[in-house]
């Protein structure tokens, strides 16, 4: 799948949001909701926000100095920027757990910024190993574009590992400075907040 074909699948999405007319909408979250009002034209729009089960995660001392991001591998998701973060930090490796179409991009971005040793791609992961990842992780950095709500966000949180995360999306409703270090979209925040 390439980024010609994403673009027309966004296209199509849009487009069926632009034509249809539900008569009740249920969003992920309140940012979430807001759009969904403002292309449809309906008033109120509920929020049930998504929920994990806790007992699914379990807290250890981190083993090493693991990041770990779990994200689909697409532009949106922008992976690239914690792999660029990755420069700035010694001593770490970034564990990145997904699949999608920039995986080879990523990798060679990965190459090019001589951090390629220390970056690995672990693809599908079941979600027993997903949460050992989590508990033997130093923290969790995720960084989409204004995602609609993100679980990962409330899985880091579960398994009680430090956040940081884009100040953008859906999940900053549960996930706040009392809870997570928001940054903007820019590795060298990403990368203090780590060391």
């Amino acid at each position: 799948v390439d980024i010609k074909c994403f673009s027309a699948y966004q296209n199509v999405i849009s487009t069926f949001d632009k034509t249809g007319r539900p008569d009740k909408i249920l969003a992920n979250s309140k940012y979430t909701a807001k759009y969904l009002s403002s292309v449809y034209g309906v008033e109120n729009v509920g929020v049930v926000y998504p929920g994990i089960n806790k007992e699914d995660f379990f807290y250890q001392e981190p083993d090493e100095n693991i990041i770990l991001n779990v994200n689909q591998l697409w532009p949106h998701k922008r992976v690239n920027l914690i792999i660029e973060a990755m420069q700035y930090v010694e001593n770490a490796q970034l564990y990145i757990v997904g699949k999608g179409p920039e995986e080879e991009s990523l990798e060679k971005q990965a190459t090019a910024l001589g951090v390629a040793d220390r970056v690995f791609f672990m693809g599908s992961v079941t979600n027993e190993e997903l949460a050992i990842l989590y508990a033997r992780a130093l923290c969790v950095a995720f960084a989409p574009v204004r995602e609609p709500f993100g679980i990962v966000a409330l899985e880091a949180l579960a398994a009680g590992k430090p956040l940081i995360a884009v100040n953008e999306g859906g999940y900053c409703e549960a996930v706040t400075e009392d809870n997570a270090f928001l940054v903007n979209a820019m590795p060298q925040e990403i990368a203090d907040k780590i060391n």
